[in-house]
C-alpha cells in the first residue's frame, strides 16, 4: 500500500491552487481553512476508517468510480492507496475541480485513477464494479436511479447521506432493486453536519 501522506495532499492542493487561482477566482484565505479545518476534524483519518470497515463491500474486479471526486480527492486518492493495483474513475461536473484533480494526480505521481468532466446523472455505470456517492452530490435520488438503469446486477454502491437533508432517500427509491447491506452511522463531517454511510446493492 502506497502511503499518500495528508500534509503532501494539502501542500500539492495549495501549490495548484496559487497557479490557477486567477481563473478559478477562489479565496486562497477561505481554502486554506478549509484545508486546516479538513486536516484539524480528522476527515482524512475517517476516509481511511470506512474504507477499512467496507473494504469487505469493495468489489475489487475492474473499476470503482466515485461521483463528485471535487477540487481535493481525498477519498478517491485515500482508495488509490489503499488498492494500489486497481483502477478508479473521479467524476466531477466542474471543469476547473478536474483540472485541480488532475494536477494533484501529476503532482503525486498516482497511476491507478482518472478524472473525467461529466455529469453523473448522464454518465453510464456499465464498467464500475463499486460506486462510490460523494456526500455534497445534489440529486442523489436522481443519481441513484441513473445508476440503476445503466450499471450491472451486483454493484455496489457507496453514499455518503447528510443526516439533516438525505434522511429519507432510501425510502424513495425502488426497493424491489437495491438492498441495503451495511451503514456506518453519523461520521464527523469537516463542517460540523453529520452524514452516514450505506453501502447498497444493485440487485
Amino acid at each position: 500500500m502506497r502511503n499518500y501522506h495528508l500534509k503532501t495532499i494539502l501542500d500539492a492542493e495549495i501549490k495548484e491552487v496559487n497557479s490557477i487561482k486567477k481563473i478559478e477566482n477562489i479565496n486562497l484565505d477561505n481554502l486554506k481553512n478549509f484545508l486546516y479545518l479538513t486536516c484539524n476534524k480528522d476527515f482524512y483519518n475517517n476516509i481511511q476508517y470506512e474504507i477499512s470497515t467496507t473494504k469487505k463491500f469493495y468489489n475489487n474486479k475492474k473499476y470503482m468510480i466515485m461521483v463528485g471526486c471535487g477540487y481535493l480527492p481525498l477519498s478517491l486518492i485515500s482508495y488509490c492507496n489503499f488498492y494500489p493495483n486497481e483502477k478508479f474513475i473521479g467524476l466531477d461536473i466542474n471543469k476547473k475541480a478536474i483540472l485541480c484533480s488532475n494536477n494533484l494526480k501529476t503532482m503525486l505521481n498516482i497511476k491507478n485513477v482518472l478524472f473525467e468532466c461529466e455529469n453523473g446523472l448522464k454518465y453510464n455505470y456499465k464498467k464500475a464494479d463499486t460506486i462510490l456517492i460523494a456526500a455534497m452530490v445534489k440529486n442523489k435520488i436522481k443519481m441513484l436511479n441513473r445508476i440503476i438503469d445503466t450499471c450491472k446486477s451486483g454493484t455496489n454502491v457507496f453514499i455518503r447521506l447528510f443526516y439533516k437533508v438525505d434522511y429519507n432517500i432510501i425510502e424513495k427509491l425502488d426497493n424491489e432493486k437495491i438492498k441495503i447491506i451495511f451503514k456506518i452511522v453519523k461520521n464527523t463531517y469537516p463542517k460540523k453536519e453529520d452524514y452516514d454511510l450505506i453501502v447498497l446493492k444493485i440487485t
